[in-house]
């Protein structure tokens, strides 16, 4: 062994030369020719050289790299968010540009200069409130379609559109437009005086605009004189408009709301000699929910149309009586419910010309009650009657009274079917009694009168002539065991000439009769 040592020296790890850098981004010791020669390789391919494994030392460093990495990622991420915010506000800004570039196209013809001149169009300009107002109705609104000097129509922005007022400075102006392209103006007073409207548009003045609006404050003071009397109270555009009263030259007065020269809305209409009308009104006719108290004391509520009852209504009479029911050109007309106060009856049913018409029901304080036509306040056609007694009646009716077919039931169980004139039993007609007897033939006055025949429910049966209720006159009698009598009646029994009929030996016994007894035979001649 030789005492000389070597100390270890760092070579490059390309060639043995030694080792000057340290390249902290291969992580290998190197030369500065081969140093130079890598890394202008590495950026003339835009090639990474490979990694080679490092001394544990350097592990530290890879690890701070990768952290740097993560937050890089981090923050693109985060760019990424706050771009897309951007971009959405980008693309709001960009539809406002395109808007924008739309509306200037539109509104590209309006350059304004102080020679333009606009007008408002008079065929579509209306005014939808008079030009005289009151402040408490002080609503002023006129339609309009701006038009500028070469007749074409402008397209208003609200921004640019004024309206400057010269007068009281109580107002609030308001525009909108609709869907058809109409612009209304609208303005709302506050206080009386004379306006005058100067309407502008990019400040170059719109031709027409309205002046000498009056607005005023109705104290009583304004009166107009006509033929058929005065009126004092609040106009408009020299008319009768708001509130005031009219005296008529006959005596009559009116009170309350007016539009146009015309009573309309809520008011009172005093006559002289008939009551007073509190209600509703259009042009001059009552209309709506009304109430009228006539001298005599009676009181109706209802409704109006035209001037006159129509629709539903109360009248209370003075004496008590009440009509609930519908009423047209003033009748009671259609259904409705009369009360008589002082009887206690009522009638349910059709009206027609303040009469009973039609179909109804008729009730009798005692308990009786009719059913069926009534006309003109009469009884007709058919009809049904009962009484408290227990009798009815079904059948038809003429003036009132009992006329034509009908069937009468007494309580007891008789029952008669036949004709009926004025309610008396009369004509052609069968009587049947509870008893089983029955008749059949003419009646007249409710008693058997002419020809009929009865049977009586042990087998007999008389066929002849009647004189009320009583047989009289020639008839046949058939009794029950076959025998016949045959001739003259009176008094219910046999009187006068007549024969006897056996019926075995088929003899006949000729003679005359008096009280149903024969007092002396006759020989018939053969």
């Amino acid at each position: 062994m030789s005492n000389n040592t070597t100390t270890p020296t760092c070579k490059c790890f390309k060639c043995t030369k030694e080792a000057l850098y340290y390249c902290p981004k291969c992580l290998v010791l190197i030369c500065e020719t081969h140093h130079q020669a890598l890394h202008f390789k590495e950026s003339k391919n835009n090639e990474k050289t490979k990694e080679t494994i490092t001394p544990i030392e350097n592990e530290k460093e890879k690890e701070k790299e990768k952290e740097k990495e993560k937050e890089k990622e981090r923050e693109k991420k985060k760019e990424k968010k706050i771009n897309k915010g951007k971009g959405k506000e980008k693309e709001k800004r960009n539809n406002k540009e395109k808007e924008n570039k739309k509306e200037s196209k539109q509104h590209a013809y309006i350059k304004l200069t102080d020679k333009t001149e606009y007008t408002i169009d008079p065929k579509e300009t209306t005014y939808t409130c008079p030009k005289i107002l009151n402040v408490d109705q002080g609503i002023w609104v006129l339609k309009i379609t701006p038009r500028n000097a070469s007749g074409r129509k402008l397209n208003l922005r609200r921004l640019d559109f004024r309206i400057d007022i010269s007068g009281p400075v109580d107002f609030s102006p308001d525009l909108k437009k609709s869907k058809t392209g109409i612009y209304y103006v609208k303005v709302k007073f506050g206080q009386s005086g004379i306006y005058d409207l100067s309407i502008t548009y990019c400040g170059v003045p719109i031709k027409g605009s309205p002046s000498r609006l009056k607005i005023f404050e109705c104290d009583q003071t304004n009166t107009i004189y006509l033929q058929n009397g005065k009126y004092v109270g609040q106009i408009a555009d020299d008319q009768m408009h708001g509130k005031g009263t009219f005296y008529f030259k006959s005596g009559n007065e009116y009170v309350g709301s007016w539009r146009k020269g015309k009573m309309h809305g809520e008011g009172d209409f005093f006559y002289k000699k008939k009551g007073v009308y509190r209600g509703e009104w259009k042009d001059n006719k009552k209309d709506g929910i009304g109430s009228l108290e006539y001298e005599n004391g009676d009181l109706f509520k209802g409704e109006y149309r035209n001037n006159k009852k129509n629709g539903m209504g109360i009248f209370y009479f003075a004496n008590g009586d009440k009509y609930v029911g519908e009423y047209k050109n003033g009748k009671k007309d259609g259904k409705g419910t009369f009360f008589f106060e002082k009887a206690k009856n009522k009638y349910i049913g059709n009206w027609s010309k303040n009469k009973f018409n039609g179909h109804g029901t008729f009730y009798w304080r005692n308990g009786d009650k009719y059913i069926g036509g009534w006309k003109d306040n009469q009884k007709n056609g058919k009809g049904t009657i009962l009484l408290i007694n227990g009798t009815k009646y079904i059948g038809n009716w003429k003036h009132n009274k009992k006329n034509g077919k009908g069937t009468f039931f007494w309580k007891s169980g008789t029952k008669y079917v036949g004709d009926f004139v004025d309610g008396i039993i009369s004509g052609k007609g069968t009587l049947t009694w509870n008893n089983g007897n029955m008749y059949k033939g003419s009646f007249q006055n409710e008693k058997r009168n002419g020809k009929g025949t009865i049977r009586w429910n042990n087998g007999d049966i008389y066929s002849g002539k009647w004189k009320d209720n009583v047989m009289k006159g020639n008839g046949v009698f058939y009794y029950e065991n076959g025998t016949k009598w045959k001739g003259e009646w009176s008094g219910g029994m046999r009187n006068g000439k007549g024969y006897l009929l056996d019926p075995k030996t088929k003899n006949k016994t000729f003679g005359i009769w008096k009280n149903d007894k024969m007092i002396q035979a006759i020989e018939k001649k053969k």
